[in-house]
């Protein structure tokens, strides 16, 4: 049974068994706890970096029935090739659940939480989304089905990809 939360996002297919919520300043206790467990489970938070702290940047969750399988954090920088200010994204999927577009979903569910939140907050000057793909097989086309687009390296040679909220403009 999946557990009923307030905007719960609808699951692209009806037979699936996930559910993503976007949870941008939103999340509940028992989300930020459920998140929290998943961290420390997996040991997937850096040294020096806590759970109090990043759980403030959570933006997204997938849950399949009680359990929590994936988790989109967010920290908003400045991406000094481009000028504007950035939502870098952070992805985790339980690895149980490897296989099952977990991360282009919670992507998908962030995009419009975030962008809607850009709106109502003009002069926070959010341009879109952006993420650093660490994966050490990198994608091989410039441009992802949810819309990331390839704009550069980091000096270790991975990708950046940003997508533009269709709202943004340059100034």
């Amino acid at each position: 049974m999946v557990r009923s939360f307030p905007g719960a996002a609808m699951t692209e297919n009806p037979m699936d068994d996930i559910s993503f919520i976007p949870v941008w300043q939103s999340a509940s206790a028992a989300v930020e706890r459920d998140v929290m467990a998943l961290w420390t489970a997996l040991g997937v938070l850096p040294p020096g970096v806590k759970a109090e702290e990043r759980i403030k940047e959570l933006v997204a969750v997938a849950y399949a029935g009680d359990s929590i399988v994936g988790v989109l954090t967010a920290q908003f920088l400045m991406h000094p090739p481009l000028r504007q200010r950035f939502a870098f994204l952070r992805s985790l999927t339980h690895p149980d659940y490897g296989g099952r577009d977990v991360s282009r979903r919670l992507i998908v569910c962030a995009d419009e939480a975030l962008s809607k939140w850009a709106i109502a907050h003009p002069g926070e000057k959010l341009a879109g989304l952006a993420a650093i793909y660490e994966n050490p097989l990198p994608q091989s086309k410039p441009i992802e089905r949810v819309g990331l687009i390839l704009v550069g390296y980091t000096p270790d040679g991975q990708q950046v990809r940003v997508k533009w909220f269709e709202h943004f403009r340059l100034h």
